[in-house]
């Protein structure tokens, strides 16, 4: 007899066509081509006599999805020196596509063994779809340095993206920058230090919707009755355009007793033009609209220390590498007559925890209904809310509670960072790399159907951690309500204690 299966097949096809002319010694053509082609084949099938296909009578997927990209890159390239003076500069064009065509058919009712959709009784549904994208570049680099001491760098580009409104495809951006090695003049001359560099750079960037078609008027075609039907997916957007970054940044970079390497940088980010996707009103048709919403500033640190502890030594290396980053971010702008967007994060099907985005605050600042602990009295769950007089207030529903939601925390990390070690020894290496995030807070989703108090009483439920307590009589100080089969007090929702300090490594 036949059981349950998933089977997935996969090919993939890469071509490259690559060349250089070298026009004169100090001026050469690169052309890069490339074209990919992918597919994927997944064939699900549930037995009638297996649990998961006794409710269907047997149950068959057949899915399939096709992918080509293409990518053309072309560089004429100079570089040439002059006495003390070295220039090197590039004009180049790039082309950036990808096509995406899927297609999915389920069928119910089959006899045991049989693996076609040919032999279902129902045919039950057949969905599909397509999805393209591309971007292309114009773009020019120039360096120039005088004796390896002072260092310029100056670049531009315009960019172009299909994902874009009909005005506003196009964004033009450029950066700036300098160099000092300070350690090439003729006054320094501490041994001990290796490399002493100055940097500054001022210049900005773009990042498009990760959406193929934010800007268009789309429908939603579905059956309906065995009828083709539409209903208003998404109203368009002409005027959605690149949300661009400028970056203003300082940098040290130090080497000393050739063996310690230091590197500093601080940054001062402000991007324009915020891409979100925000609720609108359900009147209009819709949930939800791409836009350029406002203003976010960062400001950051960043320090990274690589050390050879070991080095051109007959058997043995060994070195360590460490960095720590620290950034702070604040919305400063709003566009429009909006004084704060709340957005929804997650699926949604279990539920979902709110963003604020407000002038003031993180862009990732939680809003949510406020957990107010057990009663101790009764075991009920508890939340805060805003009685008429703007006083918060503590009530057992958590239907009212979430119609006054507050502000519980950030994502953002205090600070992040990572180390990594590599030791080698003859022809063996060995490497470690670890990272870690401290501060900040996440939302644990999962928490909601596996610390649900009852509600959930078809999955498995986790152990309480140390230090947490489960309401048994009244007068328990407790972190838990009372547990109750197929529980219905809300009590794991969000506000739950479902906010938790991030400490990652």
């Amino acid at each position: 007899m036949q059981w349950d299966f998933n089977k997935g097949l996969a090919y993939e096809f890469m071509g490259n066509f690559d060349f250089d002319i070298n026009l004169t010694k100090w001026l050469t053509f690169s052309s890069v081509n490339s074209y990919r082609y992918n597919t994927w084949e997944r064939k699900e099938y549930l037995d009638p006599q297996s649990k998961d296909g006794a409710g269907t009578l047997g149950s068959l997927s057949d899915y399939n999805s096709r992918t080509y990209r293409i990518y053309s890159n072309q560089l004429l390239k100079f570089n040439k020196d002059f006495d003390k003076h070295s220039v090197n500069a590039l004009l180049g064009y790039e082309w950036n596509s990808i096509n995406t065509t899927t297609n999915l058919g389920v069928a119910n009712g089959f006899g045991s063994g049989f693996e076609v959709a040919n032999a279902a009784a129902v045919p039950r549904s057949v969905t599909g779809g397509r999805t393209e994208r591309a971007v292309q570049s114009v773009f020019f680099n120039a360096n120039y340095a005088y004796d390896y001491k002072y260092l310029l760098q100056f670049s531009v580009r315009r960019d172009g993206a299909s994902n874009f409104g009909e005005d506003a495809k196009y964004g033009n951006f450029y950066s700036i920058s300098g160099g000092w090695n300070i350690h090439r003049e003729d006054f320094f001359n501490l041994e001990y230090v290796n490399q002493l560099k100055f940097r500054v750079s001022y210049g900005s960037v773009g990042t498009p919707p990760t959406e193929p078609y934010p800007q268009y008027f789309m429908y939603k075609v579905e059956n309906y009755n065995q009828l083709s039907g539409g209903m208003i997916e998404q109203v368009k957007n002409d005027n959605l355009t690149w949300e661009k970054t400028f970056t203003t940044g300082l940098g040290l970079d130090m080497m000393l007793f050739n063996r310690l390497t230091i590197t500093l940088d601080y940054y001062n980010k402000k991007t324009s033009n915020l891409l979100y996707k925000v609720p609108v009103p359900a009147v209009s048709g819709v949930k939800e609209i791409w836009q350029n919403v406002g203003v976010v500033k960062n400001k950051g640190f960043e320090a990274t220390v690589s050390v050879d502890i070991l080095r051109d030594m007959k058997d043995w290396d060994w070195s360590i590498d460490a960095n720590i980053g620290i950034n702070r971010n604040k919305v400063s702008e709003l566009y429009g007559s909006e004084s704060e967007i709340i957005m929804a994060t997650g699926s949604g099907w279990v539920d979902n925890a709110n963003k604020l985005l407000k002038p003031g605050y993180d862009m990732d600042t939680w809003y949510l209904t406020e957990w107010a602990g057990v009663n101790p009295e009764n075991g009920q769950p508890q939340w805060y809310t805003t009685n008429d007089n703007g006083e918060r207030v503590i009530t057992d529903s958590y239907g009212e509670a979430s119609k006054h939601k507050t502000i519980c925390g950030r994502y953002s990390p205090d600070f992040f960072g990572g180390f990594s070690t590599n030791v080698r020894y003859k022809q063996i290496d060995l490497g470690a790399v670890f990272t870690y995030s401290v501060g900040g807070e996440i939302y644990n989703y999962t928490r909601i159907e596996y610390d649900s108090d009852g509600a959930y009483v078809d999955r498995n439920q986790m152990n309480l951690k140390k230090g947490w307590t489960r309401w048994e009589k009244p007068g328990d100080i407790a972190t838990h309500p009372q547990a109750v089969y197929q529980n219905k007090s809300d009590s794991n929702k969000g506000g739950h204690p479902d906010i938790w300090k991030m400490v990652h490594i």
